[in-house]
C-alpha cells in the first residue's frame, strides 16, 4: 500500500500543475487581447483587410504609373512626322 501512495502522488501533483499552467495561460491570453475579433476602435478584421488590399492595389497602380514615366512610354514620341492625338 505504500508503493501505491508513492505513485499517486507524483501523478496527482502533475495535473494539479498542469491545470493550473492551463488556467493561468487562459488567463494571460484573454488579459492581453479581451476582443480578438476587433483589432482597433472603429474596424473590424475583414474591413482591415479591405483597406489594405485598396492601399496595395492603388500603390502598385502608381508604382506602375511612374515606371512608366521612367521608361518614357507613357506617351508616343514627338520626333515623328505625323500628327499623334497626344
Amino acid at each position: 500500500m505504500t508503493r501505491r501512495k508513492h505513485v499517486v502522488r507524483p501523478v496527482f501533483l502533475f495535473i494539479l500543475g498542469a491545470s493550473l499552467a492551463i488556467g493561468l495561460d487562459g488567463c494571460a491570453s484573454y488579459r492581453m487581447h479581451p476582443t480578438p475579433g476587433v483589432p482597433s476602435l472603429g474596424i473590424s478584421k475583414e474591413q482591415n483587410r479591405n483597406r489594405v488590399a485598396t492601399t496595395v492595389n492603388t500603390n502598385l497602380r502608381a508604382a506602375m504609373d511612374d515606371l512608366s514615366r521612367l521608361f518614357l512610354l507613357d506617351r508616343p514620341s514627338r520626333l515623328h512626322k505625323q500628327p499623334s492625338p497626344y
